[in-house]
């Protein structure tokens, strides 16, 4: 199935799709400002620009991109940076949505002499993920399983928005030789209706429910694929291996794929390589807003959502015949994907990265909806591997189009002729007994009960998944829910076994902190809330764990007061402190603090408070001391409360006697 690129028409037809959906998602009046902010845009910033590229400019002066590309396809691009630069994520995931993107595509169908899709797909839905399920024949087992997931930043996309891509990606795939090539595209679920790491779990719950369905040998003949967004979860998926080690929900590793193809992948969350080009339609400070948005402060410290940050653990996660990446030399993730490049090569990955020169973000899917900016066939790009590859005798050669679209139906499709270990060629894979698994019929829409079965054998496979908080709504097919899982047996070397031995508990040594005296300590909650709200960084831990912290200040606020105590009860000495009094001063405080090296954080508060003998010796010093205790707050009762003030009348009787 290849459909030509889009004509002015299908934009117009879009558009009538496009608007009733931003309605009812963001209101009229919403989507009439957001439009009319975008007339000086459209009216004076984009035109300035066009006069000035195509008309001002000398050819070797212009921007990369538009040195290969229409007029056209630069007037597209341009407004898709100011959409993703401008407009509220919320809008812009109503431009890539199914309701707009499958009618869109249904219409392009029809135009193109389709009255129904060529291609059977199915919208699948299971505990803890959703997908589609594209396949030429769905009543026989596939020779070649693309799983793939959408790009958008998290925030956007949906995977009907890239069903034509990938109906034309197996079509390819066909031409190549492959009997029966299947893609399961994940939906996974967007920000805001969940964060990191909801979407992983659900990207691993579909890859693992495809082993179940097809056997775990199927991993060899499997292509874990993505763009931007989608390419950042493949590489979560595979990091995520290495720290399955405990026993957690989806936990157990899982089987390594026979490839890895990563179109445009955002390897790096939030990092300053990521910068514009005037050629790309990404904004790198959007692009950290959504990275925040997904993963927090984890996006710029977590090697698992953040690939980029991984440097040295490839090796342990290299898929059977390696990873290859596809990217564009103008684009805002170009040098963040040649460092992770760089690094995977370090370790000893099977790895190459192709880079088109002048092109920008996920230039094959751009390429296919816009027409190929390449204008002569010695500007497309051929890309070959060299033949090292896990099977010798198998040479993996790869070769990219320049464009998926009908004009040049000769070129190879966007994945390797061969993929090596369970298949050496498509054709000779269909008489191969390597790998032949039962035969797994996906049922047709009208039978719900049996879609996309979990049972190899006598065997069924279940398996654990979170809560999501995204309405999937009433358009979509809703299956019972599986069994409870049953733990399964597990087997245990020696060695680890002897690390799983009990051992003695911990004994906490007894603190410096002893609680003899009969001090009075309840502090009232909403005085510990103020602490924990005056102090910043108090304050975010408490957020997390608010009754730890709070239980925290009050066992603190124990210890002071208990050892202010202490110090009052004492007699006095030589510096004035203590005198056998039932009051705390701050001068208390200050002694017992001093003498104790645990609270030398508080030496440059204990500075400021002054000594009880500043103000003299013998009797004028206590009256002083009295004076001072008149005058300030500073005195706390041994129940922990700040002593009342004193009327004058009382402070008056105090002095005449």
């Amino acid at each position: 199935m290849f459909l030509e690129s889009i004509s002015l028409v299908d934009y117009a037809v879009f558009g009538l799709f496009l608007i009733p959906q931003l309605f009812y998602n963001a209101g009229v009046l919403s989507t009439i400002g957001i439009f009319v902010k975008a007339l000086p845009f459209l009216l004076l910033q984009l035109p300035l620009h066009l006069y000035r590229e195509w008309y001002l400019l000398k050819p070797e002066q212009r921007s990369p991109f538009s040195r290969k590309a229409t007029i056209y396809q630069d007037i597209v691009v341009r407004c898709i940076g100011y959409v993703f630069a401008t407009f509220p994520p919320r809008i812009m995931a109503v431009f890539l949505s199914k309701w707009v993107a499958l009618p869109f595509l249904r219409y392009r169908l029809l135009r193109h002499g389709y009255l129904r899709s060529p291609i059977f797909y199915k919208e699948v839905v299971r505990q803890g993920f959703r997908g589609l399920w594209i396949i030429y024949d769905e009543n026989s087992d596939p020779d070649l399983i693309i799983y793939y997931c959408h790009g958008g930043g998290f925030l956007v996309g949906s995977t009907y928005f890239y069903l034509e891509f990938l109906m034309t990606w197996l079509t390819r795939l066909r031409e190549q030789g492959y009997r029966n090539p299947a893609c399961f595209a994940l939906e996974y679920t967007l920000v805001p209706h969940a964060r990191a790491p909801i979407q992983l779990n659900e990207a691993r719950a579909g890859y693992q429910f495809l082993l179940d369905t097809f056997g775990g040998e199927s991993a060899k003949k499997t292509c874990l694929s993505g763009d931007s967004a989608g390419g950042t979860l493949v590489l979560s998926m595979l990091l995520y291996n290495l720290t399955a080690d405990h026993d957690s929900q989806l936990a157990n590793r899982l089987e390594r794929p026979g490839l890895v193809l990563l179109l445009s992948p955002w390897t790096h969350l939030v990092s300053e390589l990521n910068r514009n080009t005037p050629s790309d339609y990404l904004d790198q400070l959007t692009l950290h807003l959504f990275a925040q948005q997904y993963a927090g402060r984890a996006a710029m410290t977590d090697e698992v959502l953040s690939p980029g940050l991984c440097v040295d653990k490839w090796k342990n996660v290299e898929p059977e015949d390696g990873i290859r990446i596809v990217y564009g030399a103008e684009e805002v993730f170009a040098p963040p994907i040649e460092e992770i490049a760089t690094r995977m090569k370090r370790s000893g990955v099977l790895i190459k990265a192709y880079r088109r020169e002048g092109s920008i973000h996920v230039w094959p899917i751009v390429d296919m909806f816009l027409g190929s900016y390449f204008t002569t066939p010695s500007q497309a790009p051929t890309f070959t591997s060299p033949t090292t590859t896990r099977n010798p005798s198998l040479p993996l050669v790869w070769q990219y189009s320049s464009s998926l679209s009908r004009t040049s139906p000769s070129e190879d499709a966007l994945l390797p002729r061969h993929l090596g270990h369970t298949f050496s060629s498509p054709a000779t894979h269909q008489h191969s007994d390597t790998f032949a698994p039962p035969q797994h019929q996906f049922s047709s829409p009208n039978d719900p009960a049996a879609a996309m079965p979990t049972t190899r054998g006598k065997r069924t496979y279940y398996y654990e998944s979170h809560d999501s908080d995204q309405d999937y709504g009433d358009h979509v097919q809703t299956l019972a829910p599986a069994p409870p899982p049953t733990r399964r047996a597990q087997t245990i070397s020696p060695q680890a076994q002897a690390q799983l031995q009990p051992t003695a508990p911990l004994v906490v040594p007894p603190g410096p902190l002893e609680l003899a005296l009969d001090v009075k300590t309840k502090f009232a909650v909403a005085r510990i809330k103020r602490i924990m709200q005056a102090d910043e960084d108090i304050g975010k831990v408490a957020q997390a764990t608010p009754t730890a912290m709070a239980k925290a200040l009050e066992l603190f606020m124990v210890a002071l007061i208990t050892k202010g105590a202490a110090e009052a009860r004492r007699p006095t000495n030589a510096s004035g402190a203590g005198g056998g009094g039932k009051r705390i001063t701050a001068q208390h405080l200050k002694s017992a603090l001093m003498a104790d090296p645990q609270f030398d954080f508080l030496s440059e508060q204990c500075a400021s408070v002054p000594d009880e003998s500043a103000g003299g010796g013998g009797s004028g010093g206590m009256k002083g001391m009295a004076k001072s205790e008149a005058k300030s707050d500073d005195s706390i009762e041994e129940d922990g409360a700040p002593t009342k003030k004193r009327s004058r009348g009382v402070g008056k009787r105090e002095q005449d006697d």
